[in-house]
């Protein structure tokens, strides 16, 4: 018989024993941490004979033996990070845990926030998923912060929330949790950055939750370029409320493995989102991205778009799904993922699904996996450029129009830094 589910080994508990009896959390969020972590030990881990891990494997950190951040950590100088911006909003979180005196924007009075242990009552609408990735977070939740951008509010400063991996500590969980909240009639540039200052291995495992108030216009970037020895399970939400707008950016460039569990649910008509993302892999590096985008109401619409370029042994996996519920006529859905392998070994699952309950709809859905266009690369070599040369360019213009879709320079140059570093580790 195929094993479905792995139970976790007793390091998890003897850590969630340990830092339960040293957090003074609010009754709402114990009670919270105490049911994730029964169902998780309930339900253990998937292995790929469960059809939505097919692709990924995670089973092997059940046998891991997780450890809190603490002892050594490498000195944090947000300053020198290559995508740190001295006049941005900036808020950072360190192993997990807010540092107001790092967190600038905390006292720049253009921006309401609390503090996750601070808060009166579960700022999240929905029950945690019983999904491996949301449950472990919330049984292992260290800290996190809430940001509200008041509504009417035109921010011109974009608001960077930098989640920082330094502990020394090999196998450390980090389990740091943002959520932005856009007022309405607001307008702002949100960044989230993942960084790894440590080259030691660490599980991360992000909560990223996202509310857009009535017309409020939010254009949001999430970059992931934690050091190749570490694994990420990210869960995401975002909820579009009358005729708001989301713009979603997210760059997978870093983690030895990688899954981001994305859902956007347009609750109100008028509501707009996009999705775009851009990943580059190597060796044998892992990354899944699983989208959802739910039409609840009527004339919402939907576009996702998905690049990638995989390169050794490398593997990427994009399962993206439109759901359209009854009564959401004039739903507008689009989505598009494509792939470049760079080696024969390299490989790309791709599967999108298109899940619609009303005749009144329009939506698409499509996938391209190939190689480098022959031609493409013999007419650069015709000009005198180098092979090498010639497919890295090849395979940046196939992934760099996602940069241009939220028309932030700023993010852009960051962008573009992360995959010189990426192409310069091949030549």
């Amino acid at each position: 018989m195929k094993t479905r589910f792995v139970g976790l080994g007793e390091g998890y508990a003897a850590l969630f024993n340990a830092q339960r009896g040293g957090v003074l959390d609010p009754p709402w969020l114990a009670g919270r941490r105490d049911d994730a972590f029964a169902r998780l030990q309930q339900s253990g881990l998937p292995t790929r004979h469960v059809e939505e891990w097919k692709y990924t494997d995670i089973s092997f950190l059940a046998g891991q033996t997780p450890a809190a951040p603490v002892g050594d950590a490498v000195a944090v100088d947000p300053a020198r990070l290559p995508m740190w911006h001295e006049d941005d909003l900036n808020i950072v979180l360190v192993d997990g845990r807010l540092q107001q005196e790092l967190s600038p924007a905390l006292e720049s009075g253009l921006l309401e926030w609390a503090r996750l242990g601070d808060l009166g009552k579960n700022p999240e609408t929905t029950p945690v998923a019983a999904h491996p990735a949301a449950l472990l977070h919330a049984a292992f939740v260290h800290d996190g912060v809430l940001v509200r951008i008041p509504a009417n509010a035109q921010l011109a400063r974009r608001v960077h929330i930098l989640l920082l991996h330094a502990s020394l500590t090999p196998h450390a969980l980090l389990a740091p949790w943002v959520a932005i909240f856009a007022g309405a009639n607001s307008q702002a540039r949100v960044v989230i950055t993942a960084y790894s200052l440590s080259d030691a291995a660490c599980l991360h495992l992000p909560r990223v939750m996202v509310s857009a108030d009535s017309e409020s216009n939010l254009a949001i970037s999430q970059a992931q370029l934690l050091n190749t020895q570490s694994w990420q399970l990210a869960t995401s939400r975002v909820e579009l409320q009358r005729d708001a707008h989301v713009a979603h950016l997210e760059a997978g460039l870093g983690a030895a493995l990688a899954r981001h569990d994305l859902t956007a649910v347009l609750l109100e008509s008028g509501a707009r989102v996009e999705l775009n993302g851009l990943y580059a892999l190597d060796g044998k590096r892992h990354a899944d991205f699983h989208t959802l985008i739910e039409h609840r109401q009527p004339n919402c619409s939907s576009r996702q778009v998905y690049k990638g370029i995989l390169a050794g042994k490398a593997a990427g996996v994009f399962n993206g799904a439109v759901r359209v519920f009854p009564g959401a006529s004039g739903t507008d859905g689009y989505q598009l993922n494509k792939a470049l392998l760079m080696s024969r070994e390299a490989q790309m699952f791709s599967k999108p699904e298109l899940l619609i309950d009303n005749d009144d709809v329009k939506c698409s859905h499509g996938a391209t996996i190939g190689q480098i266009n022959p031609q493409e690369l013999f007419y650069l070599q015709s000009r005198g450029i180098p092979e090498a040369q010639a497919r890295h360019m090849l395979a940046r213009g196939f992934v760099e129009d996602i940069m241009f879709q939220q028309g932030d320079d700023r993010l852009r140059a960051d962008l573009d830094g992360a995959l010189d570093r990426y192409f310069a580790a091949h030549e």
